[in-house]
């Protein structure tokens, strides 16, 4: 995590904590349960997260993505990304919504 998380999004539906740590370029989600690291997900300069309406994670991107995880397989998983065109985005986020194309 290089001693940087940015933004901490609990999922009390899951029993699970996502954080973003932009430093070390990657996601992680833990157990609320055991406290235990559950699993990683790697993207680039990650900042903001929040729940969508179906409790998938959306996480925006100093690069400019939207990326939305699904963690209900038991792995973060990869449901989706967006971009809006040259934005960048950092890590205060509180609602997200992907319109079906």
């Amino acid at each position: 995590m290089n001693q940087y998380i940015a933004s901490v999004q609990i999922h009390s539906s899951n029993n699970e904590v996502l954080v973003t740590c932009p430093r070390s370029n990657a996601v992680h989600r833990f157990s609320l349960n055991t406290l235990v690291w559950l699993d990683t997900y790697k993207l680039v300069d990650p900042g903001g997260v929040c729940l969508d309406s179906q409790g998938n994670y959306l996480v925006s991107s100093g690069t400019g993505k939207i990326v939305c995880l699904s963690s209900n397989n038991g792995r973060l998983t990869l449901e989706r990304e967006s971009r809006v065109g040259d934005t960048r985005w950092d890590n205060h986020m509180d609602r997200v919504v992907f319109a079906k194309a």
